[in-house]
C-alpha cells in the first residue's frame, strides 16, 4: 500500500450533470477534486439564451 497514490472508496449512486452550454466540460468528476481546469470552461450565451436561459 505504500507504492499507491490512493484508494478510491466505494460510495453513492453519482451523478455528472451540467448545462449544455457549458463547454470544454464532459462530466469528469475524480479530478475536481485536484483541480479541474476551470479556466478551460466557456458559456455558450447564444445556446443559453436560445434554450431560454
Amino acid at each position: 500500500l505504500r507504492d499507491v497514490p490512493y484508494i478510491p472508496f466505494g460510495g453513492a449512486y453519482w451523478h455528472a450533470m451540467w448545462w449544455p452550454w457549458l463547454k470544454n466540460f464532459y462530466g469528469e468528476w475524480d479530478g475536481i477534486a485536484w483541480g479541474t481546469p476551470y479556466d478551460t470552461l466557456w458559456i455558450d450565451q447564444d445556446l443559453k439564451a436560445e434554450m431560454g436561459y
